[in-house]
């Protein structure tokens, strides 16, 4: 007859009550600083820099012996003034 029956748990001491207000106060926490951020009031300065602006270069010659490729270790791939292309396997 004493007994008295049990009260059942708050929702906020439950496990799932515990893990959704830690990802409340994350979502929280993560939209303050977005917010922020935005607004300039935290994180680094975005002050655009100029940049130099660059000089074209004062004049570009085509090589004038063959182009010689290196395929891993062993092949080398050499293209000739005349369009000719060597392979030299290794």
């Amino acid at each position: 007859m004493g007994e008295t029956p049990d009260k059942p748990k708050a929702f906020w001491a439950t496990i799932p009550g515990i893990l959704t207000g830690l990802a409340a106060l994350v979502a929280a926490g993560a939209g303050l600083f977005t917010a922020l951020n935005q607004a300039g009031k935290v994180g680094p300065s975005s002050a655009p820099t100029a940049a130099a602006p660059a000089s074209p270069p004062a004049s570009v010659q085509a090589p004038s012996g063959p182009r010689i490729e290196t395929h891993g270790n062993k092949s080398q791939v050499i293209f000739g003034n005349e369009g000719t292309v060597n392979v030299d396997n290794r």
